[in-house]
């Protein structure tokens, strides 16, 4: 291992704060003890990236977030 696991983790964990790419494979060869750790930082780096794209991409989601009970109340008024 080249560095305490600790920061080793907390840089991994800036690197992805900063939304910046991670070479998994070479880190795994790198600090195999630290394998289920970066699994689960993998795992998360996942969600986030997932999240930057359904925020970033043009149409993904209606600005408007009222419930599915309001927009149904909406939509039955208009047929009444």
């Amino acid at each position: 291992m080249t560095a305490e696991p600790g920061a080793t983790l907390l840089g991994i964990a800036e690197v992805l704060a900063d939304g910046l790419p991670v070479d998994w494979d070479a880190l795994g060869d790198r600090e195999p003890a630290l394998a289920d750790s970066l699994a689960r930082l993998r795992a998360l780096a996942d969600v986030a990236a997932a999240y930057r794209e359904l925020r970033e991409a043009p149409d993904a989601a209606p600005d408007d977030h009222r419930s599915n009970d309001s927009r149904r109340d909406a939509a039955d008024s208009g047929t009444r």
